[in-house]
C-alpha cells in the first residue's frame, strides 16, 4: 500500500524501522493515536520528527487540524514545542487566508500570541470590508427604490393624461 508520504520514510535505511515508523504513521494519519502516543512515538523513534515536520505544514488535516479543530492544534502546540516553527507557519498560513472568521482568528491569537498583531489587523479589515459591502448594498438599495418610484410616477402621469383628453 502505497500513500504520498512514503517518501518521508526514504531516510530510513533499516527497513523493519522503515516500515513500522511507516505503520505507525498510516494509524496517526488514519485519526488512531493520540498526541501523547505521538510524544511516545517521537521518543521512540526519533526518525518520525522528520515525518511529522513535513507533513504538519504540507497536509495538516492529516494530523486532524481543520476548521474546527483549533484545539486540538493548541494540544499539540503544549505537548509537541520542538515543532513550534513548523506550527508557526501554518498558523501564520491560517491568519493570512480568508476563510477564517473573527472568532476564530481570535482564538488563534490567543494561542499564538506572536500573531495576536497580525490577527488584529486581519479582523479590522474584514470589518472594514463588511462595512463597504454594507454601505455599497445600501446605496444599491437606495438606488433601485428611487428608479421603481421614478417609474411609478411615470406611470402615474401617463396614466393621467390618458384620463385628462377628451376623446
Amino acid at each position: 500500500m502505497s500513500g504520498y508520504y512514503d517518501d518521508c520514510f526514504d531516510h530510513i535505511t533499516d527497513p523493519v524501522q522503515r516500515n513500522s515508523v511507516r505503520q505507525q504513521w498510516l494509524q496517526m494519519v488514519d485519526g488512531g493515536l493520540s498526541i501523547a502516543d505521538v510524544r511516545m512515538l517521537l521518543d521512540k523513534y526519533p526518525d518520525f520528527r522528520f515525518v511529522i515536520g513535513r507533513w504538519i505544514s504540507t497536509k495538516p488535516e492529516s494530523l486532524g487540524f481543520g476548521d474546527n479543530t483549533i484545539d486540538r492544534l493548541k494540544e499539540f502546540v503544549a505537548t509537541l514545542p520542538e515543532f513550534k516553527d513548523v506550527f508557526d507557519k501554518y498558523v501564520s498560513q491560517l491568519v493570512s487566508s480568508d476563510q477564517y472568521r473573527q472568532g476564530e482568528l481570535k482564538k488563534l491569537a490567543t494561542i499564538f500570541p506572536q500573531f495576536k498583531q497580525v490577527a488584529e489587523q486581519r479582523i479590522k479589515e474584514n470589518e472594514e470590508e463588511r462595512r463597504k459591502a454594507n454601505e455599497k448594498r445600501r446605496k444599491d438599495d437606495e438606488l433601485r427604490i428611487i428608479e421603481l418610484m421614478s417609474e411609478q410616477n411615470k406611470r402615474e402621469e401617463a396614466g393621467r393624461w390618458y384620463t385628462d383628453t377628451p376623446y
